[in-house]
């Protein structure tokens, strides 16, 4: 019973994460080898100090970037149908189940992020937010956004941990826009049609205003052309 649970407390925690060190990660990560073997070569307490400070360091930014990916929810809408070559504009609502520890610096993008791809910055995710994201399709016809990836690299900017958000929609991409050749921008028009008239008839636009007549035909209403 209790190897059960801790197998699927361990499998809810890490199914699906990564951690990767940044620049900073590295260092904090490779010198408390040298601090280490100093402080017990030369016996130096503050040597000591310092390799614990470090070590500090590197376990609270795990903890706390684990914590800001513990709880959060999301769900992709669409805001306006795309079309190839065109940025497409994304709703992602975020959710956390958390709400009296909030969530900071919050990165979501593709597992592949490249040129064109969606990415959105969340500074602070309290109970729920609600972000706007672009994503440019390189060609028509349908597209699926399988899942996007929630990282964090706060407090300390020493961790980058990710975990991956099922986010399936499907997206129908509409024909690239093409340039109007030239003297193809207005419609071919009748000889005569631009020109101004002074008589009374059933025009379509509305040149003037006036109460209507007894027996007048409803074509008629309101209009002089």
């Amino acid at each position: 019973m209790l190897y059960r649970r801790l197998r699927g407390l361990f499998t809810r925690l890490h199914a699906g994460r990564r951690a990767r060190p940044t620049r900073a990660g590295w260092f904090a990560l490779i010198s408390p080898i040298f601090l280490g073997m100093a402080a017990i070569v030369s016996g130096n307490n503050l040597l000591f100090l310092l390799l614990a400070a470090v070590l500090s360091f590197v376990f609270v930014s795990g903890v706390w970037s684990e914590r800001n990916l513990d709880g959060v929810r999301l769900k992709l809408s669409l805001t306006q149908a795309p079309r190839a070559g065109e940025a497409a504009r994304f709703m992602l609502h975020l959710t956390r189940s958390k709400k009296r520890n909030p969530a900071f610096g919050l990165i979501i993008q593709e597992e592949d992020p490249a040129s064109g791809s969606l990415q959105a910055l969340v500074p602070k995710l309290e109970a729920g937010a609600h972000v706007r994201a672009e994503r440019t399709f390189a060609r028509r016809g349908r597209a699926r956004l399988d899942r996007l990836m929630l990282a964090t690299n706060y407090p300390f900017h020493l961790l980058t941990k990710s975990k991956f958000l099922d986010a399936a929609i499907d997206v129908w991409v509409r024909p690239r826009r093409g340039d109007v050749p030239a003297g193809r921008e207005l419609p071919p028009m009748m000889p005569g049609s631009g020109d101004e008239v002074d008589r009374v008839g059933t025009g379509a636009e509305f040149y003037g205003l006036r109460e209507r007549l007894s027996g007048e035909e409803h074509l008629r209403l309101h209009a002089r052309s």
